[in-house]
């Protein structure tokens, strides 16, 4: 699914969940994008405080697994990529980062965000 973002830029929404992408092949998936944002999901996570066995867990290890090709080739080859929330635990994880749920750090609502100065000229905004 595409969508425009005002004259700047055109979005296209992929799945990790769609099996079907070629996750072996991230060139493919990657022809004709400048950059990558791992969104974010309330409906997986890779702790969360629940069960190894858990279903989000469980289908989060999954969609790891399909998606360290893409994420280690997003960073060698230097394609701004961003994570938000889930995204950035897909990423770590996949780096060999360790997501532990911790409720003091727990944040959920909208927050105001506003481009600074440095992300004035950063490639990825």
């Amino acid at each position: 699914m595409n969508r425009s973002v005002g004259d700047r830029a055109t979005c296209t929404f992929l799945s990790t969940l769609d099996a079907s992408l070629p996750w072996d092949d991230p060139r493919a998936i990657l022809e004709g994008f400048h950059g990558v944002i791992f969104g974010g999901s309330g409906d997986y996570d890779f702790d969360g405080g629940r069960p190894e066995d858990d279903h989000a867990r469980v289908t989060s290890r999954e969609v790891l697994r399909r998606t360290i090709p893409l994420i280690e080739h997003l960073i060698t080859a230097a394609i701004p990529t961003l994570g938000i929330c889930y995204g950035h635990q897909l990423i770590a994880e996949a780096r060999g980062g360790n997501i532990a749920h911790d409720k003091a750090q727990h944040k959920i609502g909208s927050h105001e965000v506003v481009l600074t100065e440095d992300g004035s000229v950063d490639r990825l905004f």
